[in-house]
């Protein structure tokens, strides 16, 4: 239910402001919270003034080419306009980015961090943390000059474990976890015997997965399970499945 005071499917921040979800969001009431999950892949806490993602991986195309491999080029701009987008339509105080911000220490060039640096000058009143993924322990310490808090492992907040992935920390058992890592893609089959691969939330009765934020990611396939619940990224919207 909204609250008082707002007109449906409005908000209102911690510090009293009102907000309106952007078009195409996805309301949600999970483990007695309520969220939104965003078109280009976030979860968005209110009560928290947070903007969720996982899986950006910056840097991960650069990483392939300097291997000989040819990929896209301009995935890492891409990613970074992806965040303005996403902080120019949910003005929340914190950005918590649910590990592998960066794909690997081959990512960390001068030319990245200074995409980063500029980027984070732009959002210099937001908080930004990190909860260290596989790929960022790989890429080793993060530079102080990026702005932002590094945790390992996981952040608890209000009874719910914000983690990478959904494997069990000391001290959190039984909590329910919101993490990234799966990449998770519903498989799609038309009438004509098509076959589409849609990035997707997955919301399980203890679990919720976000999709991978980056432009060259890749995905796993999440099946359709009892008391599970999916939600496809698609033309602007996010729809159940």
């Amino acid at each position: 239910m909204p609250q008082q005071g707002c007109p449906a499917g409005a908000f209102v921040w911690p510090d009293g402001s009102q907000a309106t979800p952007v078009a195409g969001a996805q309301p949600l009431s999970w483990q007695g919270h309520r969220w939104w999950l965003d078109p280009q892949g976030a979860l968005v806490w209110p009560a928290r003034s947070a903007v969720l993602v996982a899986d950006v991986h910056l840097g991960k195309a650069r990483t392939f080419r300097r291997l000989g491999v040819p990929v896209p080029e301009s995935t890492t701009r891409e990613n970074f306009e992806r965040l303005d987008r996403l902080l120019a339509c949910w003005p929340a105080r914190q950005l918590v980015v649910l590990g592998d911000l960066f794909h690997s220490a081959d990512a960390l060039t001068p030319e990245v961090l200074s995409a980063w640096q500029a980027w984070r000058a732009r959002h210099a009143d937001r908080e930004v943390l990190l909860v260290t993924g596989n790929h960022d322990q790989r890429a080793g310490p993060m530079p102080p000059q990026l702005g932002m808090t590094a945790v390992a492992d996981t952040l608890v907040w209000s009874g719910v474990q914000l983690s990478h992935d959904d494997a069990p920390v000391p001290g959190a058992a039984g909590r329910p976890v919101v993490c990234g890592h799966w990449h998770p893609v519903a498989c799609l089959r038309g009438r004509a015997h098509d076959r589409l691969r849609l990035p997707c939330f997955v919301v399980d009765p203890e679990r919720l997965v976000l999709p991978s934020f980056g432009a060259f990611t890749g995905g796993h396939p999440a099946q359709a399970e009892p008391g599970r619940l999916r939600f496809v990224l698609a033309a602007g919207q996010v729809m159940p499945v």
